[in-house]
């Protein structure tokens, strides 16, 4: 029996398959930041860390949350130049 909070594919991961590297991106927030993960045009959050409670409860912060990014800029404010999809 195995306990673990791992992810199986993580555990039982194959050294004969290549893996493919998911490209991640970190925003600042006024509070914090979020981290990112590249899909095709867009983001998607995997996660958000910060010091204001109330960012945690934002929809467009939200785990699983689209953003749209504009190729110069890598920071969120409070009129978001990262509308969600």
């Amino acid at each position: 029996m195995l306990y673990t909070v791992m992810p199986l594919e993580r555990v039982y991961h194959s050294y004969d398959t290549k893996d493919e590297k998911e490209e991640m991106m970190e925003f600042s927030l006024e509070h914090g930041r979020i981290i990112a993960k590249r899909c095709e045009d867009h983001y998607e959050v995997e996660r958000i860390l910060s010091t204001d409670m109330s960012d945690y409860l934002r929809e467009d912060y939200m785990p699983g949350a689209l953003l749209q990014r504009e190729k110069s800029e890598n920071t969120f404010e409070d009129n978001t130049s990262f509308p969600c999809i």
